[in-house]
């Protein structure tokens, strides 16, 4: 199929469109480099923000878990135990 380039008055991107084989519709491609570089930083933001809150969330978690769980486990006193 044969390739059209349009540009935007509001932009000065360029945006290649193609026609879908089967319905005709046109399809829209990434313009560039650009637009990757913006989806690395994206993820690389999204990896800072959620590394750090599942770790904290997990150390939280660990915590809540041995405070609830200390309460229903019984301790025998050390000084009852026969160590002979």
């Amino acid at each position: 199929m044969p390739k059209q380039v349009e540009n935007s008055p509001k932009t000065e991107e360029t945006i290649v469109t193609s026609r879908c084989p089967h319905c005709g519709a046109q399809t829209l491609q990434p313009s560039g480099t650009r637009e990757i570089v913006i989806d690395i930083l994206g993820c690389l933001l999204l990896l800072a923000v959620l590394v750090p809150l599942a770790y904290f969330g997990t150390c939280w978690f660990d915590q809540q878990l041995q405070a609830h769980a200390s309460h229903f486990l019984w301790h025998q006193p050390l000084e009852y135990w026969d160590l002979r």
